[in-house]
């Protein structure tokens, strides 16, 4: 194993995916952080925290893992590195961790560029107080663990398709969907029980009212318990909950144990059908 891990991070050190990946993050928070002073410079009396962007990179992360680990684990089949790691007489189980254990250290690698990002330029650009410590460790741990169970996804489908461009499409697909499924559900979850009445003036001057009406879309009983489920089990949904709402929420509840389990499942299913497969 430890020769396993020794070469992939050897690998990784020379990756040039790897670095992409780091610098779109970096720039990424770099664009946050300059519309926010934007924002501050146009409109100086609103409060604009760049607090409530620290851990915000989640969607764009989204993206970059599942195209890094794509093309990691895809250049390790096309290179045929994986099968001369078999022929030599590794077991694929420790492959298959020690994989999981470069991707993910690079993928925490590359959320960390983002948060430190943040809260240093972001710090010395928006000229704002410092935050507690303790504050930005529990929102670190929650979303670090989001990004584990992410990396575990995106390795699952790339370890299992052996060819290098259709793996990185499948993974880059499945971020897209992953993130447009978040945002409709959270759409849906947000969408208010009832519409306020108003009132309007019509073309000939007279006010009209309209009474306070219950919203159709409303979800409600085990529809809206299945939305709520999703919401905090799918990891594009936990990156969301965690960037948007800022430094206000204290505690994330069950969100850690949803993305450990989803680390546990899907690296079980991952190894237990890389052991069978066949390495072309």
């Amino acid at each position: 194993m430890s020769r396993l891990l020794h070469a992939g991070f050897a690998k990784l050190g020379k990756s040039k995916i790897f670095y992409c990946g780091m610098a779109v993050m970096f720039f990424y928070s770099m664009i946050a952080i300059f519309s926010t002073y934007g924002s501050k410079m146009r409109y100086p009396n609103e409060a604009h925290p760049f607090t409530d962007m620290t851990f915000a990179g989640g969607p764009m992360l989204l993206i970059v893992v599942a195209v890094f680990i794509g093309i990691f684990i895809g250049t390790e089949y096309s290179d045929g590195t994986i099968r001369n790691k078999v022929i030599v007489g590794h077991s694929r189980w420790a492959i298959y961790f020690s994989n999981l254990i470069v991707c993910t250290v690079a993928s925490i690698s590359m959320h960390l560029v983002f948060i430190v990002s943040e809260l240093i330029v972001g710090k010395i650009v928006l000229d704002e107080s410092a935050i507690r410590a303790r504050i930005i460790l529990q929102y670190a741990m929650c979303s670090i663990i989001t990004v584990t169970a992410l990396a575990a996804i995106c390795l699952l489908i790339s370890m299992l398709v052996q060819n290098k461009a259709s793996g990185a499409v499948m993974v880059t697909v499945l971020s897209f969907a992953l993130l447009m499924g978040a945002a409709m559900i959270n759409n849906k979850l947000s969408a208010p029980k009832y519409f306020e009445s108003y009132a309007y003036m019509d073309d000939e001057g007279k006010i009209h009212e309209e009474p306070r009406t219950r919203n159709v879309n409303y979800l409600t009983g085990t529809k809206r318990k299945i939305y709520e489920f999703l919401w905090d089990f799918l990891p594009s949904c936990q990156f969301l909950q965690i960037g948007e709402q800022g430094m206000e929420r204290k505690d994330f509840g069950r969100l850690p144990l949803y993305a450990l389990f989803l680390v546990v499942i899907t690296t079980s299913c991952g190894m237990i059908v890389f052991c069978r497969k066949d390495l072309k």
